[in-house]
């Protein structure tokens, strides 16, 4: 059995913000619900990626945010790709509660501007 390798997060090379925002951006999978008609063209990050970022950074599930932050500083750290996974998987764990409160705070933000929304 060959084990999956994990490819080495931009973030950990000397590429530019901008390069480092669209891998983030398509990973994150933002590129399928832009309104930009080039990205789901392109089936990836093609317009403004900060802009994208900002605009779908806050709507991404926190246990993702986690796992993440997590794998990157792993792997930055020089850990294999299974070992950086387990590693981000422990750190979902522990972060369990902080994970809960976000989610319900964000669920909560989304329902009141749905409601004002709504509203007017």
């Amino acid at each position: 059995m060959t084990t999956r390798r994990i490819p080495r997060p931009p973030v950990c090379g000397g590429e530019t913000a901008e390069g480092r925002t669209r891998w983030r951006n398509d990973l994150f999978g933002y590129w399928q619900i832009c309104d930009a008609r080039v990205c789901r063209r392109r089936r990836g990050c093609a317009g403004d990626a900060q802009a994208c970022f900002s605009r779908y950074w806050w709507l991404t599930p926190e246990a993702l945010k986690v796992e993440y932050r997590a794998l990157v500083r792993a792997v930055c750290d020089g850990l294999s790709g299974q070992d950086a996974l387990r590693a981000a998987k422990a750190e979902v764990e522990r972060s369990a509660e902080h994970i809960a409160r976000v989610d319900a705070e964000v669920t909560e933000r989304i329902r009141r501007e749905d409601a004002a929304n709504a509203a007017s």
